[in-house]
């Protein structure tokens, strides 16, 4: 058996690195992916759904549309995995309602993967990203990522990182202006420094005055 007949999946078919396309990631697609870290990457279901999970919400992202906490997407996702996985168990059963659940579960295959929040109409506001989560919420995900969804995340992409430009800027500026002012310390040292030499030398021009002044007594 060849490699690839061998990394084919029962009811999905092929695996695959990474989620491609123009759409809101498929459950087919999600899948493919899943499948691709844990029988070639060797990852975990785990590990590799929180791997898909990260590639599903960038796409989300990009479309602006509001989605549901990561660990709920990976709920979800591990839940789509069990369905394959009793199918797959009871691949052998010849009862027509397991036949019947694998056309089902075949069908649904290219549906949206959804993960949007529950309140997703509510939260956004442009009329034309409402009508394209509705599109693709339809059979086989209708309408495709434009090209200005992507310039706007692009272009807020930019606008974050000028943003952080200018706050380090003006961190180097704050450093560079706290690094030319004389700190506090040095003028009370050196203050107290020139006083201690002014004292000793009082006492040394007092010393030679005392020993002048001194009367020696004659020997007898």
């Amino acid at each position: 058996m060849d490699l690839r007949n061998k990394n084919k999946i029962f009811l999905v078919g092929s695996i695959n690195l990474s989620i491609l396309g123009s759409k809101l990631p498929s459950n087919k697609q999600v899948l493919q992916v899943l499948f691709f870290n844990i029988r070639v990457v060797k990852l975990s279901v785990c590990e590799s759904a929180n791997l898909v999970i990260r590639e599903v919400l960038i796409f989300w992202e990009k479309a602006r549309l509001p989605t549901k906490e990561k660990h709920h997407c990976t709920k979800k996702l591990h839940k789509l995995y069990d369905v394959w996985r009793f199918l797959q168990k009871n691949n052998k059963k010849s009862v027509d309602s397991y036949r019947e659940k694998e056309k089902a579960f075949v069908k649904n295959l290219d549906n949206l993967f959804d993960v949007a929040h529950a309140d997703v109409m509510k939260l956004v506001k442009i009329e034309e990203d409402r009508l394209f989560l509705l599109g693709q919420r339809q059979q086989g995900r209708v309408g495709y990522l434009g090209s200005v969804d992507f310039n706007l995340c692009q272009a807020e992409e930019k606008r974050q990182k000028r943003q952080k430009r200018r706050h380090d800027e003006a961190e180097r500026r704050e450093r560079n202006i706290a690094e030319q002012k004389i700190q506090p310390g040095e003028i009370s040292f050196s203050s107290i420094s020139d006083d201690s030499n002014e004292v000793d030398s009082d006492q040394a021009e007092a010393i030679p005055s005392l020993k002048k002044s001194r009367v020696v007594k004659p020997q007898c």
